[in-house]
């Protein structure tokens, strides 16, 4: 909610960031929903509930694929998301996404449309140390898409975190994006 909160605590996997976020929503719902509620919905999600958009939380919650942190090398994968046939995480992360879906199903009340409104999208720009080979042929690939006018499907590559840590000493900027794409 806070992008400021990644300077303290760096990018951390989704395990680790759940408790935090359940809360954030919870705090968000708070007007909707009782402190009692909110708990059966969330039991029901994490355990049982047969819906779509939980059954995908659950999925990625015992994924270590999916623990991340994730990043991208290039910006404009995440800033110019259809460029690249990609997701558009600055509206809104996949998990928050299926968290407000699944609390609409059961609430009937747009959470994810709070979530966008309260929260602030950012850019997370930070120093990793990483040897990969494969970075500066993905580099120029994205400049010569980029002067070609061709779309850059295949000019990225992703940091997929497995579970490690991004400490908050490796953060070099969180550029707050003031608007919502």
């Amino acid at each position: 909610m806070d992008p400021e909160t990644i300077r303290t605590v760096g990018l951390i996997s989704l395990q680790q960031r759940i408790p935090q976020i359940w809360q954030d929503l919870f705090d968000l719902a708070r007007d909707w929903v009782s402190e009692e509620q909110w708990q059966s919905f969330r039991a029901q999600v994490e355990t049982q509930d047969h819906h779509e958009s939980s059954v995908r939380f659950r999925n990625r919650m015992h994924n270590v694929f999916d623990g991340g942190p994730h990043a991208v090398l290039i910006r404009d994968a995440i800033a110019d998301h259809a460029r690249f046939d990609g997701v558009d995480y600055l509206s809104a992360p996949e998990t928050i996404e299926d968290l407000c879906e699944s609390f609409k199903i059961h609430n009937q009340r747009d959470l994810l449309g709070k979530f966008q409104t309260e929260s602030v999208p950012c850019i997370v720009k930070f120093q990793d140390q990483c040897r990969r080979d494969d970075l500066v042929g993905v580099a120029l690939s994205y400049l010569w898409c980029t002067s070609h006018g061709e779309p850059c499907l295949t000019c990225n590559a992703c940091l997929e975190g497995d579970r490690n840590t991004i400490p908050a000493d490796a953060i070099i900027e969180v550029e707050r994006i003031d608007e919502r794409r």
